[in-house]
């Protein structure tokens, strides 16, 4: 094989991995994103839930004011 086809091997192998790299950069972005709105959502269920069970969401009966 002469160093010429071996270098532009090696070049196509290279821009192959340039090309995966990027991607997986922008896929671990993308994923940090779902995973920020994941915790948010199951923060707002928590605050949601504790306001559903909270003491002064009811009346003296137990039953859930409807103010």
């Amino acid at each position: 094989m002469s160093s010429r086809r071996a270098l532009s091997i090696l070049f196509e192998h290279a821009q192959t991995a340039r090309d995966h790299f990027v991607y997986a950069r922008r896929s671990r972005e993308r994923l940090t994103e779902v995973l920020e709105i994941i915790q948010d959502v199951m923060q707002l269920e928590e605050l949601h839930k504790n306001e559903l069970h909270s003491p002064s969401n009811k009346d003296s009966t137990g039953d859930r004011r409807t103010d």
